[in-house]
């Protein structure tokens, strides 16, 4: 199956305002994650972690739970001289609240093994960047992994989750929050851009294939929880600017690219229906999902 392929690089600013973390995830991750509690010292992994929109609600979680932790956050994105991919954000935010326990990490980790710096650097929101310098992570020493919209990225999704079982200690927990195609395909952007089904279902998996991966990888696999992400989602001039720029949803970037006649139709159709409307828009709620499963 041809694969779609764009670039993530520089999108740092543009994702940190556009796209927030959701708490009740974070809540709900650390509700389920027993293991957390019985441990002095718990290692927890992002993979994934991007600018820190999920990563601060769930260092609030653990905090409040008393839960002792390092997190290590991992992501590709970082440049040395733009200074504006997605961890150079997340740095930037660890030194202005002055953090200590989150170690932000470059490493692509898709299909490959989990490395982490050795030994680390106590300088706050330093950027460990030098893989010659990492090692293999340990079999059983890691408490609590975690994505969040990420897993439909990865190219090579059974090896991620066979490389995350392999280091959770066991009864640790592994989740992952975003979406299944059954999700998208309820998104309202589709009247306005057909071509966006075709796209999904080459970026999207199934719930099924999505259970079949946590299984086939050793893990006890749990019942999804669907979490309400966004509330009362207004279609107006500002929603028209996110859609414009494809910065609401990275399959619009897909149209944008190899369908462009497609893609102004669509922005032509939803404007006029927009200005119709005003100011009575519509709204829509969007709901996504935990996966996943223990060791």
């Amino acid at each position: 199956m041809k694969q779609f392929t764009y670039s993530y690089q520089n999108l740092g600013e543009k994702y940190a305002k556009k796209r927030k973390g959701t708490p009740e995830f974070a809540k709900f991750m650390i509700e389920q994650s027993k293991i957390l509690k019985s441990q002095h010292n718990n290692i927890i992994f992002e993979l994934g972690a991007g600018s820190g929109q999920q990563t601060f609600y769930v260092r609030n979680e653990l905090i409040k739970n008393k839960i002792a932790f390092e997190l290590f956050a991992y992501d590709k994105s970082y440049n040395l001289i733009t200074k504006t991919d997605q961890l150079n954000i997340l740095s930037n935010k660890i030194k202005e609240k002055q953090i200590n326990n989150i170690f932000p990490i470059k490493y692509n980790f898709d299909g490959k093994p989990l490395l982490s710096p050795k030994p680390l650097q106590r300088e706050i929101g330093t950027v460990y960047t030098d893989i010659k310098s990492f090692e293999l992570i340990p079999n059983n020493s890691v408490s609590l992994v975690f994505m969040a919209f990420v897993h439909h990225h990865l190219k090579k999704k059974q090896a991620v989750l066979n490389e995350i079982f392999r280091v959770l200690k066991k009864n640790g927990t592994f989740f992952i929050f975003g979406a299944s195609y059954e999700d998208v395909f309820k998104h309202p952007l589709y009247k306005y851009f057909p071509k966006l089904k075709e796209v999904d279902r080459k970026r999207y998996i199934t719930r099924k294939e999505v259970e079949n991966l946590f299984k086939k990888a050793g893990f006890l696999y749990k019942k999804e929880q669907s979490i309400l992400r966004e509330k009362n989602k207004v279609i107006d001039s500002l929603y028209l600017e996110s859609v414009k720029s494809t910065i609401i949803n990275s399959g619009l970037k897909v149209i944008e690219k190899k369908y462009p006649k497609d893609f102004r139709k669509g922005i032509i159709k939803l404007e006029r229906e927009i200005n119709e409307l005003a100011p009575n828009y519509k709204s829509f709620n969007m709901f996504r999902t935990v996966f996943w499963g223990t060791k």
